[in-house]
């Protein structure tokens, strides 16, 4: 169709087919081969058609030449003047306007990404749970004659994390969400409850943007939703953005009208029609104003489906430069019918602001939250407990290995429970915490394996269990290893080269700064750190925890430089990983081994298979028990042959020596305070099989020194101490939140009113305050005759915004007081005036409450006194903090003294 090749233009374009021009009439004919097509856009004003007279005459004058050119040119300039004079410019008088636009691009959906997972107290930029959306308020008169409406509101739900959280702060970049008077509502929902400013459900037609309306030409139609979704409600915005008015020659603008039709029809799931186009609603705008208009209009259907929409203009757009009507198709979106696919685990984060100065300049702002999530504890005694705020790492850890949810989900019988109880009181006292969000893909094992890092720890399986160990101080061995229950004992020792680390350099996530700090921590002996070794901890938010941890590892790295290996055979399954084990090879200097041939309880003399070596010093001996543990050493002194040797005491293992039926018990022997080694356990690995096919373990194993667990000492906290102290401003403790956190529904007072000349002659003045969040206003006005009218009016723009909910109420008061004294005429003395509330003092907004100020009854057709107040101010405060929230100053007048009008 010869009307579908039109380019897209702002101006008035004339089709031309194979030389001739056509009427609008033949704008519908279809296209043949062969056929040329043109379109021309024609001048629609003055000043175009002069300049296009213009260029023909010069065209025409170039072509002649000479001086006969010359002189059409001269002669065709001087007849476009004469017929089309040129204008002075007019310069139209108006009054600024600024058009405001708000919302947050800074955060970001991720659909199909994993959803956030909070652990202890943690800074998250949110994901949109939902697409965010915008619609325009209705245009109306204001209370004090101006006009109010077409700001923009933006409307998000933010997905905070899975499982429910204690909300301590709501951020837009670094200022806090009730500093913005604009921000209507900003509520945290736990996990189950749905939003009620936001519809999580609103899908916005990614098609219309912004297209211009032109007489004639449709746009669209777009369908509002995609396949296998229905809708009863679908919104579009207008947009005239350069005002609506016609201007005059003297430069005053006045009323102009612009027109459209929306029309609708329905489609399957495969995006074929199954009805025909339909007028929906055809509206008309009149006005005349220089700022811009915005509007959002509704299409509402009686069942759910699946509609297509497009739009027509309707009027005549003009061209004339002095008119602004420029129509916009600025956006559209459908509200899905059903519910959203919202997750049931997951907490939400619904915000409302309205467009305004200072919310436009943040439009790439993003929300921020400080949250502290919540997690279950355990006790032997009475298992798991309900959800409480915690940061201790221990807890997360169980939380991360048994939530179906979310963890691993493994049964409390696979996990080793009674441990990390024991794990979670040495946290609580070191007051090591665990501060991390989640919000990419992991496996499991390197989460736990993160958790338990920040309390020194590591996790393993041990007989299908999931347990912990932690690096720390160890006086007594799990077992021993020794030339006569291992092979293949080897001793492995880091020589210095100068070139060693003297530090560590830590990085951690502060939590105040919220990014990555570093701490220097050097080694033991060194003042400073000149070649540090590079360690970031994630988890770790608190500049003492990390340097504590940083301590540990310098001193690790400095003393830790000895290790062994050994094979061994089912003794390899006795010791975990960290485990302390006593290692005894047959190297001078690390003691004696061998088993015990005979034993005399009675004179506590040991037969040992061989001679122990007093020339080294004094003494001491432990026994390997027959499952695999080690006693304590009890020194001993030389016995009557040079293969004895008599105990101080008796030990406490059962000896077994030659029975044929067993091995025999293995002893220990070294110089008291040197005996051995003890080492903590890196590594078991597969040894492979001996020559009868049994299994042997290669242990591998770090040669323990106490100072590694002594670095940080002077760091730990004292009694009562908190070390790296949150911010007890930050912190929000309310019953009345709902068990989630905090709600920052500040209420707040906004608009201020004048009353209109028709109510400067009154009798009474009343302000309402509704449960609702709205304000009444009462008026008693005198009537000619002597009587009154009495009415309530709604005072749209002044209320409590957001609307107060009763859970809410009890944490705020209000009072009001005159800012100008009351002034009296006549025989009526200032005293004749009452209020109905003391002026002053603060009451609860509980419940509704009347302030109402009175004047003696009078008769209104005598002169009478005259009473006047200038403005009054209400407060609100917070009852537990005496903080004012929020504040509004009104204005009135009351004047009586005129009679009969």
């Amino acid at each position: 169709m010869l009307l579908d090749t039109r380019p897209e233009a702002f101006g008035v374009l004339v089709p031309r087919l194979n030389g001739d021009w056509l009427l609008p009439s033949d704008y519908v004919r279809p296209l043949f081969d062969g056929d040329v097509l043109e379109w021309h856009e024609m001048p629609q004003d003055k000043a175009a058609l002069r300049t296009v007279l213009q260029v023909v005459v010069t065209i025409v004058a170039a072509y002649v030449g000479g001086p006969a050119g010359a002189a059409i040119a001269i002669a065709g300039s001087l007849a476009i003047n004469v017929l089309i004079p040129i204008e002075p410019p007019r310069v139209v008088e108006q009054k600024s306007s600024q058009v405001y636009n708000t919302g947050l691009s800074g955060n970001q959906a991720r659909p199909f990404d994993p959803i956030t997972k909070v652990m202890g107290r943690h800074q998250l930029f949110p994901n949109y749970a939902a697409m965010p959306y915008a619609a325009y308020t209705a245009y109306g008169i204001g209370d004090d004659d101006t006009e109010i409406g077409g700001e923009q509101m933006f409307y998000a739900l933010y997905a905070v994390g899975v499982g429910d959280h204690a909300v301590e702060r709501a951020l837009i970049d670094d200022t806090p969400v009730s500093h913005f008077q604009d921000v209507l509502t900003a509520r945290y929902l736990p996990p189950g409850v749905a939003p009620t400013a936001v519809n999580p459900y609103v899908i916005t037609v990614p098609e219309v943007a912004g297209q211009a309306l032109l007489t004639g030409l449709y746009v669209g139609g777009f369908a509002a939703c995609g396949p296998r979704k229905v809708t009863k409600r679908v919104e579009y915005d207008i947009l005239m953005p350069t005002g609506i008015g016609r201007a005059n020659d003297e430069g005053e603008l006045g009323n102009h009208t612009v027109q459209w039709r929306v029309e609708m029809r329905q489609l399957d799931e495969f995006g074929v029609a199954v009805t025909p186009w339909s007028v929906y609603h055809t509206i008309t705008k009149e006005g005349a104003t220089s700022k811009a208009r915005r509007w959002t209009f509704a299409i509402t259907m009686d069942a759910a489906i699946r509609p297509e929409v497009r739009i027509v203009r309707t009027d005549v757009r003009d061209e004339n430069l002095r008119v602004r009507n420029d129509l916009v198709f600025a956006s559209m979106r459908a509200f899905v019918d059903g519910a959203a696919p919202l997750n049931p685990n997951v907490a939400h984060y619904e915000l409302v602001m309205r467009s305004s100065e200072q919310l436009s300049n943040i439009s790439q702002g993003r929300l921020s939250l400080i949250v502290k999530a919540m997690t279950r504890t355990w006790s032997e005694a009475d298992g798991w407990s309900e959800e409480v705020e915690t940061r201790n790492p221990a807890w997360w850890f169980a939380e991360l290995a048994t939530s179906p949810i979310w963890g691993l989900g493994l049964p409390d019988e696979r996990v080793d429970l009674d441990t990390i109880a024991a794990y979670a009181a040495i946290a609580d006292e070191r007051q090591d915490r665990f501060d991390y969000v989640m919000d990419a893909a992991t496996d499991g094992w390197s989460a736990l394996q993160l958790v338990a890092r920040t309390m020194r720890c590591r996790a393993f399986r041990r007989a299908g269990v999931l347990t912990l160990a932690r690096d720390q101080y160890e006086a007594l061995p799990t077992t021993a290893f020794t030339h006569r229950n291992a092979t293949g004992m080897k001793l492995h020792e880091q020589h210095p080269t100068g070139r060693e680390p003297d530090g560590v350099i830590v990085e951690y996530f502060d939590y105040r700064a919220w990014e990555w700090m570093p701490v220097e921590c050097p080694a033991p002996g060194a003042e400073s750190v000149q070649t540090p070794a590079r360690i970031r901890l994630p988890g770790i938010t608190g500049p003492t925890h990390a340097r504590r941890e940083g301590l540990y590892e310098a001193a690790s790295m400095a003393l830790r430089t000895r290790t062994v290996s050994a094979v061994v055979e089912m003794e390899g399954v006795l010791p975990a990983f960290m485990s302390p084990v006593r290692f005894m090879p047959d190297v001078g200097g690390y003691g004696q081994t061998g088993d015990v041939a005979e034993w005399d309880p009675a004179t506590l003399t040991m037969t040992l298979t061989e001679p122990p070596d007093f020339s080294t010093g004094a003494l001491s001996i432990s026994l390997v028990r027959a499952d695999g543990t080690v006693t304590d050493p009890i020194p001993v002194t030389s016995g009557v042959n040079s293969d004895q040797v008599v105990l101080l005491s008796a030990p406490d293992a059962v000896i077994f020596t030659d029975d044929g039926s067993r091995e025999r018990t293995k002893f220990l022997l070294g110089v008291i305070g040197t005996t051995d080694e003890l080492v903590k356990i890196s590594a078991i690995a597969d040894g492979g099989l001996n020559d009868d096919g049994l299994q042997l373990y290669q242990i591998s194993a770090v040669i323990d020194d106490d100072r590694v667990h002594e670095a940080d000492n002077d760091l730990l906290p004292g009694p009562g101490e908190v070390q790296d102290p949150v911010d007890p401003s930050d912190e929000v403790d309310d019953p009345n939140d709902g068990g989630g956190g905090q709600v920052a529904s500040i209420p707040r007072l906004t608009g201020q009113f004048e009353y209109p000349a028709f109510f400067t002659r009154l009798h009474e003045k009343a302000f309402q305050f509704r449960t609702d969040g709205t304000l009444w206003i009462k008026l008693v006005v005198p009537a000619i005759q002597g009587s009154t009218v009495t009415y309530w009016q709604q005072a749209n723009q002044w209320m409590l915004r957001p609307p107060v909910e009763a859970t809410e109420a009890a944490r705020f008061e209000i009072r009001w007081t005159p800012l100008t004294e009351f002034a009296t005429v006549g025989a009526t003395p200032e005293s004749s005036v009452s209020l109905s509330a003391n002026s002053g003092v603060w009451y609860p907004i509980t419940e509704a409450r009347t302030f109402s100020v009175f004047l003696p009854d009078m008769d209104p057709m005598e002169n009478v006194p005259m009473f006047y107040i200038g403005r009054w101010i209400f407060e609100i405060r917070e009852v537990a903090t005496g903080i004012v929230q929020a504040t509004g100053n009104y204005r009135g007048d009351a004047d009586n003294t005129t009679p009969g009008s």
